[in-house]
């Protein structure tokens, strides 16, 4: 159990410093409807988040579960985390050669965003997760060591959705701010706009760089490479 929080948190936490949700997080925000923007923005991330975790999990217990091959399971969360962590060194490089990013939604979603309707916001936020590789891994790491753990249903379906809080956790922070702070959060929210597009390459190569290392290193450990 203590491995399985340290990768979940490992997960939540590279995923919830990605800095385009953030950037669009920012935005929606600072616009003027934005707490409904904004919450309806999370919520589309957060609803296909739990869509993919009920796909692969069940995709898991179909390609395992049947069998009761609980030991198949161990490779597949490895080399998810293989791939996430060679994704995040591709990452890393196309940030550091100021590559565009393949898994970026096209420059005409920021128009449409400045001007949607929460539930085109919600759909641009589900869509965000449903076209990138990099969630599609992230969910697929984090469902897959969650089955690998053994839970029963009930803890980890508890555990998914913790995960889930966790990778989103730095846009909740962001949209609870403007909740229970609103005189400040302008203010905030500016400031991190202005950090992002400062730092935002520097941030994303070392993000890429940092967790690239340790999800390979979990991955060959996993595999008995290491």
């Amino acid at each position: 159990m203590p491995n399985l929080i340290l990768e979940l948190v490992s997960l939540g936490i590279a995923s919830a410093l990605i800095p385009l949700p953030l950037i669009v997080t920012v935005l929606l925000l600072r616009s003027p409807s934005g707490k409904a923007l904004g919450a309806a923005w999370l919520g589309g991330q957060i609803a296909a988040r739990l869509v993919q975790g009920l796909l692969i999990a069940l995709l898991l217990d179909r390609a395992f579960g049947a069998a009761g091959d609980e030991a198949k399971k161990g490779p597949v969360v490895s080399t998810a985390l293989i791939v996430l962590g060679i994704l995040f060194y591709v990452l890393a490089a196309r940030k550091a050669l100021h590559a565009p990013d393949d898994d970026a939604p096209p420059p005409s979603w920021m128009t449409k965003l400045e001007t949607a309707t929460p539930a085109r916001a919600f759909l641009f936020g589900a869509a965000l997760m449903a076209i990138s590789v990099k969630f599609w891994v992230f969910t697929l790491s984090a469902v897959g060591g969650i089955s690998y753990a053994s839970l029963d249903t009930i803890p980890a379906i508890v555990v998914y959705l913790g995960w889930t809080v966790l990778a989103s956790g730095v846009q909740l922070a962001l949209l609870l701010a403007t909740v229970l702070v609103p005189a400040r959060a302008d203010a905030l929210l500016a400031r991190v706009g202005d950090l992002l597009k400062r730092y935002g390459r520097p941030l994303l190569i070392g993000v890429g760089l940092l967790f690239g290392t340790i999800f390979l290193a979990e991955g060959l450990v996993g595999l008995g490479v290491l």
